[in-house]
């Protein structure tokens, strides 16, 4: 996976987000989303970097909600998307 990192309180001291913007129909709409990510590096990867993160999905819990986590194996610096949105694919399945 790869996007920027993002940290707040509701996280662990290992973790951060690997965060991107999802938008529907143009950027007034996007919505940040992201997974937790635990790295024992992690507090050497600042805010806003880019990063491509690779691991096994697990399960964690933030703010008392179940939610993915991705145990970092492998994690390296990237430069920022040209386009730092994803888009719905609407022919997913067809």
């Amino acid at each position: 996976m790869s996007g920027f990192v993002y940290r707040d309180d509701s996280i662990g001291e290992g973790e951060f987000v690997l965060g991107r913007f999802a938008v529907q129909c143009c950027a007034a709409d996007a919505i940040p989303y992201g997974i937790v990510v635990e790295s024992p590096d992690a507090a050497k990867y600042a805010n806003d970097k880019w990063m491509t993160v690779s691991g096994m999905l697990a399960k964690t819990t933030v703010d008392g909600v179940e939610v993915l986590m991705l145990q970092a194996d492998d994690a390296t610096e990237i430069e920022p998307s040209k386009d730092p949105y994803v888009y719905p694919d609407m022919d997913f399945g067809v």
